[in-house]
């Protein structure tokens, strides 16, 4: 027998519904299955659940304070696109294509033009001796912060993400 058959007409509301109720019964949670009429005492892993979830309201203490030195002068005129954090420094990349460097008390320490539009990415290797940066220009440029060392990939469309090796230093 067909199933529109046996299911009957389909024009009464009322069978709609129990016709709904039959291909797809659920259970009190909302999952597929039949519906359980008792209640159950929690279990005790449901009880140590909610312990653990007590625990982990309390809010972590941490210290911050915001960046000074020149770093309200940077955005006067450019806006940051990407960052990237190393152990003694931060980098930013800029809408612009510029790469600054800034030291945790916001003094800028370095900046350079590495892009003709905007740095979509930048990485640090783990050392903290080379920075990579990816732009809309197309251009992936590797650069050694503290000699002259400069790798640049032209790859002729926007390079949204770049990652450096941690170990980079000691392989360059």
């Amino acid at each position: 027998m067909p199933l529109r058959q046996s299911l009957g007409s389909p024009t009464s509301a009322g069978h709609r519904a129990s016709v709904a109720s039959e291909l797809s019964p659920r259970t009190d949670r909302g999952h597929p299955g039949p519906v359980e009429n008792s209640i159950s005492e929690p279990d005790e892993e449901d009880q140590h659940s909610d312990n653990d979830s007590e625990d982990d309201d309390e809010e972590p203490a941490l210290r911050y304070k915001r960046l000074g030195g020149s770093v309200d002068a940077l955005f006067e005129k450019d806006t940051a696109s990407a960052l990237a954090a190393a152990e003694r420094f931060l980098v930013l990349g800029t809408h612009w294509g510029n790469i600054v460097v800034i030291d945790f008390e916001g003094n800028e320490v370095q900046r350079w033009r590495a892009h003709s539009a905007t740095v979509n990415s930048v990485s640090v290797d783990a050392a903290g001796e080379y920075v990579a940066s990816a732009g809309d220009d197309g251009r992936v440029v590797v650069r050694a912060l503290y000699t002259d060392d400069v790798t640049i990939v032209d790859y002729s469309r926007p390079v949204k993400a770049v990652a450096l090796d941690p170990q980079y230093s000691r392989r360059a």
